[in-house]
């Protein structure tokens, strides 16, 4: 069997980034919970470190570099007496948002008859 890889079509890769989280994500639906959902949003400090905002909680991470980058591949089948197998790269992965801490949680500015 060949496998060919191939550039993206415009021959400029796309960077992607990974993130990781430390914990598990907890979610009320039993079959596919997350699948084409917003998880949460990705916004970055003045400092330019990455915050992740998830629900009512905020997590504040730091980017790494990734030894070995990963590309990101589109796998094409070729339909003729030749078992060719082709794989496009759609993007390459050099750097993940690592996100190690607790979650802090967001807490609305309290009435003013309570702060007192």
């Amino acid at each position: 069997m060949q496998i060919i890889i191939n550039p993206h079509k415009n021959l400029k890769i796309p960077i992607w980034s990974m993130i990781e989280l430390q914990g598990d994500l907890q979610s009320n639906e039993k079959a596919a919970p997350f699948h084409g959902k917003i998880i949460g949003d990705l916004h970055y400090n003045l400092e330019g470190e990455p915050m992740l905002i998830i629900g009512h909680h905020v997590l504040t991470g730091r980017i790494a570099k990734l030894e070995k980058p990963l590309a990101i591949l589109k796998k094409k089948q070729k339909e003729d007496e030749f078992e060719v197998t082709e794989y496009e790269v759609q993007g390459m992965v050099v750097q993940k948002l690592l996100f190690s801490e607790r979650p802090r949680p967001i807490v609305a500015n309290a009435d003013a008859i309570f702060v007192k």
